[in-house]
């Protein structure tokens, strides 16, 4: 296919979308504005012609009417700036009805203060502080009841006096009819100008909140932190719908509500510039422009100049056809790298164009608005930007659990690495101990007994005794080996069997004690052969010098952090303070050393004729 019919197909895939979209979202604006064809005969109901002129105070003026005060609704603002105090304005206009039917008034979309009289008795209490400079309360419809015994068969006459602070009183017009037909519009304008608001707001809100915690997923993205930014401003334009502004005059309150509108503007650009991947010169200069009219806004605003006018025909189509303009010329350049966001995009905006479209129409040629698109618009809006936002989300989730998934991978082989080569290091370790253990013990015995053997003869028992202590020392080694991963009870059973047949052979009885409630295990394999050597020493002092009967091997608890070992004999004892250096009293020594590098602490307990006590204070691993 060539560039040309690929682009062709595209332009027809993007017509289809925008028509579809088109009849979708008008569709079902009409679908549920069922209640709007109201409208279709509301217009029957509507007030005619009407009397409208100022009064010198608040009291109503129940005269005859001036002809030159007659026009029709609306009722326009006029001056509108700050620090002028507008006089209040009377409204009068004659309905026919009588006294069998429950005849109402409605307004609607009320932000004035007003009173209301039939037949010159007032039936409408005003909202708030009623005076020559209201207070500003709720902008919302009215539906006033008229008591049935207040009408008279005919004509009657209505007046209302309506206040406003900043601006001429505004009335875009008053319906009078049977109150029931009124109650189920009412209800659809209520929901229409309130709580879609509202709404607007919440997920506003909710979408700005998830694309502020997307930011740190997202390597703090400017895409997210403008999606977060353009919809706290949606937001806020809607709390603005629905925002009293109580304690405000009219102007100030106008002037900061359009300020918002422009900050939502300016956001709007600013999420455009970052999801096109324009230039980040282009948010600033949107910025700038923000700054300027706001600026201008409030230069005029201060200066008592006419807010309404500069709003409504010099700022309002600047800045939607900057942002509009930009907009399409980001999409353009964004949509041969990226169509199919570009073309849904593109979608959206023509919902956005034809809305204004219908706006600008509805204003030029007067007609009656059966349709409030701009309530729904930006809950469209939102609700595009959180299924793209929650696609984005998704792609971040999915880069995210490859990464994830990546570097446990890499961990797993890393770790496994590791492994291998501490097993490496360990056999290195336990190899070279091996052979220094052997070079101190069996080979440094094995050397003194051939250095012995060449200098003279020994007797046989003397030779029998050192190859018996390094075959016994061969066998600690092993032991030690042996007792890998074991508890410290089972290494201690492991030399109690060692040691019981040559105990036997002298006649001794052993007795091996385990006082401990559960198992202790993590000693290494040298840590069980120092202990192993320290006993060793004291079973070989025991067979030469004790002449015991009976020697017992116990192992307790000592505190909560170590452990006793304790080797006992009845046997004929010692003076530890008169020990002659033999080679028992080397033994002794040697033990000492042992416990010390093993960290523990080794006492001996020993008097003439009451055996002997060595006890091994080790810690627990």
């Amino acid at each position: 296919m060539t560039a040309a019919a690929i682009w062709q197909h595209r332009f027809v895939r993007l017509a289809l979308g925008i028509l579809s979209a088109q009849i979708l979202f008008w569709g079902t604006l009409f679908l549920i504005g069922e209640t709007e064809k109201e409208h279709l005969y509301m217009k029957s109901w509507e007030v005619g012609e009407i009397y409208v002129h100022p009064l010198p105070g608040l009291d109503p003026d129940f005269g005859a009417r001036d002809a030159g005060h007659r026009q029709t609704f609306p009722v326009e603002p006029g001056a509108c700036y700050r620090g002028y105090h507008s006089p209040a304005y009377q409204i009068s206009f004659d309905v026919k009805g009588d006294e069998y039917v429950n005849w109402a008034l409605y307004l609607p979309w009320v932000s004035d203060n007003f009173e209301t009289y039939v037949n010159g008795r007032l039936i409408a209490t005003p909202r708030g502080e009623f005076s020559l400079t209201p207070s500003r309360e709720e902008r919302r419809p009215f539906l006033i009841g008229i008591p049935p015994d207040l009408m008279e068969p005919g004509t009657n006459r209505v007046d209302l006096v309506v206040t406003r602070t900043g601006c001429h009183p505004y009335v875009q017009t008053v319906y009078f009819g049977p109150l029931e037909p009124f109650k189920a519009y009412e209800h659809h304008i209520v929901l229409l100008g309130h709580y879609v608001p509202i709404i607007t707001a919440v997920a506003g809100g909710l979408v700005a909140l998830v694309a502020l915690c997307l930011l740190p997923i997202s390597g703090y993205s400017p895409l997210f932190a403008s999606l977060a930014a353009f919809m706290a401003a949606l937001a806020l334009r809607a709390v603005a719908y629905v925002w009293a502004g109580n304690g405000l005059d009219y102007t100030t309150f106008f002037m900061l509500v359009y300020l918002i509108h422009y900050l939502c503007l300016a956001t709007a650009a600013y999420f455009v510039q970052a999801w096109t991947g324009q230039p980040r010169q282009h948010t600033l200069w949107f910025a700038l422009n923000f700054v300027i009219f706001a600026a201008i806004f409030a230069l005029v605003w201060a200066t008592g100049g006419e807010v309404y006018v500069l709003v409504t025909q010099v700022l309002n189509p600047v800045s939607l056809l900057l942002v509009s303009g930009y907009t399409l010329w980001s999409l353009w350049r964004m949509a041969p790298a990226r169509p199919g966001e570009a073309g849904g995009a593109i979608v959206l905006m023509s919902l956005f164009l034809a809305s204004e479209l219908y706006d600008a129409l509805i204003t030029i040629f007067q007609v009656r608005r059966f349709i409030d698109a701009a309530y729904y618009l930006p809950i469209v809006l939102i609700a595009a930007v959180a299924g793209h936002l929650a696609a984005q989300g998704y792609r971040l989730y999915r880069d995210l659990a490859v990464q994830v998934a990546e570097k446990e991978a890499e961990i797993r082989a890393s770790y496994a690495r590791l492994q291998e080569q501490e097993k490496v290091n360990a056999i290195n370790t336990e190899r070279q101990r091996l052979i220094r253990d052997m070079h101190d013990g069996i080979g440094g015995q094995l050397v003194s007994l051939m250095l012995q053997l060449k200098g003279k003869p020994l007797p046989q028992e003397r030779v029998h005794q050192q190859v018996q202590a390094a075959v016994d020392d061969l066998r600690l080694i092993i032991d030690s080996m042996d007792s890998v991963g074991d508890s410290l009870d089972i290494a201690l059973a492991i030399f109690r069997d060692r040691m019981q047949p040559r105990l036997k052979a002298a006649g001794i009885r052993f007795v091996f004690e385990n006082r401990l409630d559960g198992e202790v295990q993590g000693f290494r394999p040298q840590e069980i052969l120092h202990i192993y050597r320290i006993l060793q020493e004291g079973m070989t002092n025991i067979l030469k010098y004790a002449a015991a009967t009976t020697v017992r091997l116990e192992l307790e608890a000592g505190d909560a952090e170590t452990l006793r070992i304790r080797l006992s004999d009845d046997g004929q004892g010692f003076d530890p303070d008169a020990r002659p250096e033999t080679d028992g009293g080397r033994g002794l020594n040697h033990m000492q050393k042992r416990a010390r590098a093993l960290g523990s602490e080794l006492t001996v307990e020993a008097a003439t004729g009451q055996g002997t006590v060595l006890t091994l204070v080790i810690k627990r691993p």
